[in-house]
């Protein structure tokens, strides 16, 4: 059961000092190194924070505790305010970060390392007109990794206000073309997720299962199939049998990877239609990778699962999941949705509303603890599906912070994205949750993919632990990607 603990608002000056105090006697010598190193490099206040080599918290904090003195030594410094507003992204804490560089944006030639932390913070934020902005004035930088940074970031602008036809903006060589671009600039002048509500405010599709995952009757190009409603993947998914049936073909091909940390060739597409319930959608991008494997382990009992519904088209939408019910109601976005809303969810009934970012092209967090650790940075995956654990994937890193040992590990009972098995170890988790809900009493695992490690080093800050449907299902589930707020809200008697 789920239920609402109380946390006090946490100031600045109280976050910098539990990390203080709480980092002051983390790491071993290397790590130690590591952060000297490290400190040295990014004095250069141009020079922003290396993902690849901050991926655990415990370094990270050692970092901030080094910066919080060179701080309190030279105040005035910029290359330190900017060095720790850094850390503070790095570490998930995106408000205290913007508040660091606010006075430094302001600046009338502000640093392109300064502009570039701005510029990560309104993305994650949904604040995507700033943040086109802001990368704009750094795009033809002399720094020429920092100039590619700037690029990818813009493509993922486009992507997220459906402004497909902006990419054949951003200039790469041909053979230096990343997928996503190849799959917009495929739409040609064509909007994608053209949406016809068929005269509706709303519309409510009946699960056709709940368990292991909230399952949905869709039909793609006039074709009824069965969609997992999984916010770990993209947009829509398809089954690549199906698309090579259709005839849905391949503008892109990259790696993809799973939950497990195991890679695979995954491709972008684009399908015509899409029908949820009477919501009839046009110009879907498709990302193509098989589903054999999720219909014989995980979905045995629920026929015809060839397809996913990802977080890009919940996004078009302001989706509710209630799972005591076994339906999902999606309203339009905007004013009239809003409004919608509150009628929807009296305030009386709401347990809890949690901002949450939105990083890469659909990766979800929000704020939440492990055994009362707290302000921990949760993924929030929908369609997450553990067997042998009814609680949440933690991150070595996270573990560490725990002082939880890595678990016996054995083979999985579910497969990779590239079809092999990997390991996985349970142990005991007292309690855990996102906001002030909290689920006691589960069991927990680590994967030993590190999935939660490679997805911080491509996010930029830690992932700390995934959280899933066994968490999500004991309340009902709204996103409004408006507010950038998740609302938990009571399930009716």
């Amino acid at each position: 059961m789920n239920k609402v603990a109380r946390f006090k608002t946490i100031a600045l000056f109280m976050y910098i000092a539990i990390f203080s105090v709480f980092f002051g006697a983390c790491g071993e010598n290397k790590e130690k190194e590591a952060v000297g190193k490290s400190t040295s490099q990014s004095s250069s206040s141009s020079t922003p924070i290396n993902p690849i080599t901050y991926v655990s918290r415990d370094v990270l904090g050692n970092r901030l505790l080094q910066q919080e003195k060179f701080l309190e030594d030279d105040p005035n410094n910029r290359a330190y305010k900017v060095s720790y507003a850094q850390t503070l992204y790095a570490l998930g804490n995106f408000e205290f970060a913007e508040k660091i560089i606010e006075p430094l944006i302001k600046e009338k030639n502000p640093l392109p390392a300064v502009i570039e932390l701005s510029a990560r913070i309104n993305y994650v934020n949904g604040n995507y007109e700033e943040s086109e902005k802001l990368y704009k004035k750094i795009l033809n930088n002399k720094d020429k990794e920092l100039v590619t940074r700037t690029k990818e970031a813009l493509l993922n602008v486009c992507y997220q206000t459906n402004q497909f036809k902006k990419a054949k903006e951003i200039e790469y060589s041909e053979d230096e073309k990343p997928a996503i671009q190849d799959l917009m600039e495929s739409f040609g002048d064509t909007m994608p997720y053209q949406t016809n509500w068929n005269g509706n405010d709303k519309v409510t599709i009946s699960f056709v299962a709940t368990d292991p995952a909230p399952v949905i009757p869709i039909e793609v190009n006039g074709v009824k199939m069965n969609a997992v409603i999984d916010t770990s993947a993209d947009g829509l998914l398809l089954d690549k049998e199906k698309a090579e049936e259709f005839g849905v073909n391949s503008v892109a091909d990259f790696l993809g990877r799973s939950e497990g940390g195991s890679s695979g060739p995954v491709s972008y597409g684009k399908v015509n239609s899409l029908k949820m319930g009477e919501i009839e959608m046009s110009n879907i991008p498709t990302t193509i990778s098989s589903l054999a494997n999720a219909r014989e382990e995980v979905f045995t009992d629920t026929p015809d699962v060839h397809a996913i519904v990802g977080t890009s088209i919940l996004k078009q939408f302001i989706p509710t999941l209630n799972y005591k019910t076994g339906e999902i109601t999606f309203i339009p976005r905007g004013e009239a949705g809003r409004n919608q809303l509150k009628q929807m969810i009296p305030s009386d009934k709401i347990l809890d509303q949690v901002p949450f970012s939105l990083s890469g092209t659909h990766y979800l967090h929000a704020k939440g603890s492990v055994n009362r650790n707290n302000y921990l940075n949760m993924f929030i995956n929908s369609g997450l599906v553990t067997k042998g654990g009814n609680g949440p994937i933690l991150s070595g890193s996270l573990m560490k912070i725990l002082k939880t040992p890595i678990p016996r590990l054995g083979e999985s009972q579910l497969s990779g994205i590239d079809g092999e098995k990997f390991q996985v170890g349970s142990l005991s988790i007292s309690s855990y949750g996102v906001g002030r809900l909290l689920s006691e009493s589960s069991i927990g695992q680590y994967y030993s993919g590190e999935a939660l490690e490679k997805l911080g080093q491509a996010n930029g800050f830690i992932s700390d632990a995934m959280i899933g449907h066994n968490f999500l299902k004991q309340q009902n589930w709204t996103i409004d990607f408006d507010q950038m707020s998740m609302i938990f809200s009571k399930q009716d008697d």
